[in-house]
C-alpha cells in the first residue's frame, strides 16, 4: 500500500513530512533529506502513552496533530504518528512551539483564576 506525503501549511510554507513507503514497507525520509536512523512510524497508542507518561508534548494544548517525542517532532495522519523529517520543518515546528508556549501558559492561567472565582463561596 503506498502512501502519499504528509503535507502541513506552517506560516507561508509548505512543506513535505514523509514521503511513500519504500520497498520494505518502513517510511522513507524525503528524497532531498538522508533517511531517518531510527523508526519513522510509530502507533497513536505509543504517542498517547509517551505524553501521559512525560515523554512527548504536542506543539500545544489545542494543536495535537504534531508533537515532540524522542528527540524530534512527528506528526499524525489517521493511520499513526510519522517521524518529520525535512529540515524546514522541523524548524518551523519549533518556532511555532516557542510562540505557543507562552499562549497555552496564559489559557492555563486565565483558566485557573476562572476556576478559583467558580468556587468563591463570598457571593
Amino acid at each position: 500500500m503506498s502512501r502519499i506525503c504528509v503535507r502541513c501549511a506552517l506560516g507561508s510554507l509548505t512543506l513535505n513530512a514523509v514521503t511513500p513507503f519504500g520497498p520494505t514497507g518502513r517510511a522513507r525520509a524525503h528524497p532531498d533529506e538522508p533517511a531517518p536512523d531510527s523508526i519513522a512510524e510509530i502507533t497513536q497508542e505509543t504517542m498517547e502513552a509517551a505524553v501521559h507518561a512525560g515523554q512527548a508534548r504536542y506543539l500545544s494544548q489545542t494543536m495535537d496533530h504534531s508533537a515532540h517525542y524522542a528527540s524530534t517532532w512527528w506528526m499524525r495522519d489517521h493511520e499513526g504518528w510519522f517521524k518529520v523529517t525535512q529540515r524546514g520543518l522541523l524548524q518551523g515546528l519549533d518556532a511555532a512551539a516557542e510562540t505557543m508556549g507562552p499562549a497555552d501558559a496564559a489559557v492555563q492561567a486565565a483558566d485557573h483564576v476562572t476556576s478559583n472565582d467558580s468556587h468563591d463561596d463570598s457571593g
